[in-house]
């Protein structure tokens, strides 16, 4: 820690590295992806949606990628950043709007009972200005991490990133209030988590210089803002179109297809853009990342179903009863085996993988990652219960003590750390490819363009679950004044394997293999640590007949890449190789 604050020191001014790791933590650990963010989106959204709005497993999935959209509309936040500072200031007035945009959503929530369109919304605006936060603040932080010489300021994000699964416990808050207000418990926990941040980012902690509006840099780079225009557009659209279409039959499926070709589409054109508009050096590897998250099936709402449904959900699946926990321990759980094993993570990235081949690095995780799928389908086709001795197709033999612990320990953690270890790599790699002056704007990019990806794999694994005849729905019914809770489940048997153990399978294993052969075509052949635009990689690319990737970008209408190169230094090992806490 001592090494990372000082190397933030050499970034601003002595003195102020102090005042940089403040304000990240305040805004990593309270707000921005983390305590806030996972209890209002990431543990909030099925409860409003499934419990309260008695909406299907597979629609609450088809909702979720208008959810996430403003992760793919990052863009259109660095672009407006760049073209209109306020007062002379890119990133700081913009934070702290953020927090006013989340403060807003949350209130709106807490205060009103809105209808499943309007709900979806709220948390859309919630997650705008997340994704907002986080663009502002990401750009300055890969401008501090290149002058720095070091990549510690991502591992230090991702860890705060994860600390905050040790108050997971909170969840349990879920299970001491009426079934009515259990989907505002967690937000009105995350209302306050919103403000800490606010005080140093209007203080300009981050050490940001005051710079004069100048729209000259539209000019000098319009292709960069004509490739934001595109990709922000696409995914707006996709909001637009997944509110407004509903499923219809196609190849004898009754889905959301439109939504599908939509995203198919919009995509072709994003990838097409990148191409005439960044060089060769950076689009490629957004190529790269794109396919791993389009060809990585999103079926998290569907197995939070399966693993939360209750005894009448199972009745008729030939695996037998599921592991039926409570919404309070699946979240729990989920927080503390997915902090564990992310911490695990991002130790091993700042203290191994920082240094390895940027394709070593990728190719790796990615097949480590789809043996995890394994463990899912272990849980799923109830082999946990046969090997504790337990026959789970008899009504009360489960042992779901079994389950719980091979869940927290097995499936979530172990997949949560490697998840993490795919993480990482990325953004790393998407801050060393940052143009000096522009790291908000190639960075949103770049970035949007792998949500982007993910959005199709939302929008496609809820097609490939209704193809394959999953059904995970459930209703309330009133009889004489008594509620009842009506599930509508089905799990065909397709061989040895169940359906939904086949999509899991399909999704995160046979298909992001696919992206393995992908790593020696669009990845450069350097390491993580290593300056990717030194002048000898550029003396060599010339050798080969090739431009060096600094003249490329001034083509492309960018500006020339800084000239850095990260240090071996990390979080934990500095440069002799001592133990820094």
């Amino acid at each position: 820690m001592k090494e990372f604050e000082a190397g933030m020191d050499r970034a601003t001014a002595p003195g102020e590295g102090r005042k940089v790791v403040i304000q990240l933590f305040l805004t990593y650990f309270f707000f921005c992806k983390s305590l806030a963010y996972s209890w209002f989106v990431d543990n909030s959204w099925y409860l409003y949606m499934v419990p309260w709005k008695g909406v299907s497993a597979a629609e609450t999935n088809d909702y979720f990628t208008v959810v996430r959209a403003p992760w793919a509309i990052k863009p259109l936040w660095a672009m407006l950043s760049d073209a209109v500072p306020i007062q002379g200031y890119r990133k700081r007035w913009y934070i702290v709007l953020s927090g006013v945009m989340a403060t807003t959503a949350l209130v709106f929530y807490l205060v009103f009972d809105l209808p499943v369109r309007g709900g979806v919304m709220v948390f859309f605006l919630f997650v705008a200005s997340t994704s907002f936060c986080d663009s502002m603040t990401q750009a300055r932080y890969t401008v501090l991490m290149n002058k720095a010489n070091s990549a510690s300021v991502v591992s230090f994000v991702w860890g705060l990133l994860n600390l905050g699964g040790l108050l997971s416990f909170m969840n349990y808050s879920i299970d001491i209030v009426p079934a009515s207000f259990s989907h505002k418990i967690l937000p009105l926990l995350a209302l306050p988590m919103c403000v800490p941040f606010l005080y140093p980012a209007a203080k300009n902690w981050l050490a940001e210089p005051q710079e004069p509006s100048d729209c000259e840099s539209i000019k000098a780079n319009y292709k960069l803002f004509t490739l934001s225009i595109i990709t922000a557009t696409c995914a707006l659209g996709g909001v637009i179109v997944q509110l407004n279409t509903g499923p219809i039959e196609v190849f004898g499926v009754e889905a959301r297809w439109i939504g599908c070709f939509y995203y198919l589409g919009a995509a072709a054109t994003c990838l097409t853009s990148c191409q005439l508009f960044l060089p060769k050096t950076i689009a490629l590897p957004a190529i790269y990342m794109f396919l791993c998250r389009a060809l990585y099936l999103n079926v998290g709402n569907q197995l939070q179903f399966y693993y939360t449904a209750d005894a009448n959900c199972f009745t008729n699946i030939e695996t037998g009863y599921g592991p039926m926990f409570s919404l309070s321990y699946y979240n729990t759980a989920s927080g503390y085996g997915g902090t564990i094993a992310t911490l695990g993570g991002v130790a091993l990235f700042d203290r191994y993988i920082q240094f390895w081949k940027v394709r070593q690095a990728f190719w790796v995780t990615t097949a480590v990652n789809c043996c995890t799928a394994v463990l899912d389908v272990m849980l799923i086709e109830r082999w946990t219960q046969r090997m504790a001795g337990r026959d789970p197709t008899v009504e009360g033999e489960n042992n779901q003590v079994f389950d719980m612990l091979f869940f927290v320990l097995g499936a979530q953690a172990i997949d949560r750390l490697v998840d993490m270890l795919d993480n990482m790599p990325s953004t790393v790699l998407i801050g060393k490819l940052c143009p000096q002056g522009m790291e908000a704007q190639v960075f949103s990019i770049l970035a949007a363009l792998s949500n982007f990806g993910s959005s199709i794999g939302y929008v496609n694994g809820s097609i490939v679950q209704l193809a394959m005849g999953i059904t995970l729905s459930s209703s309330t019914v009133e009889i004489e004044g008594i509620k009842l809770k009506n599930f509508d489940c089905a799990n065909p048997m397709r061989g040895p394997i169940s359906s939904l153990g086949w999509l899991k399978l399909i999704g995160v294993f046979f298909l992001p293999l696919t992206t393995v052969p992908f790593t020696w075509v669009c990845l450069p052949d350097l390491y993580l640590d290593e300056d990717f635009h030194a002048q000898d990689h550029g003396v060599e690319l010339e050798a080969n007949g090739q431009q060096p990737a600094d003249a490329m970008l001034k083509k492309s209408g960018s500006v020339a890449l800084t000239n850095t190169a990260m240090s071996k230094s990390s979080l934990m090992v500095g440069r002799s190789g001592d133990f820094i806490l």
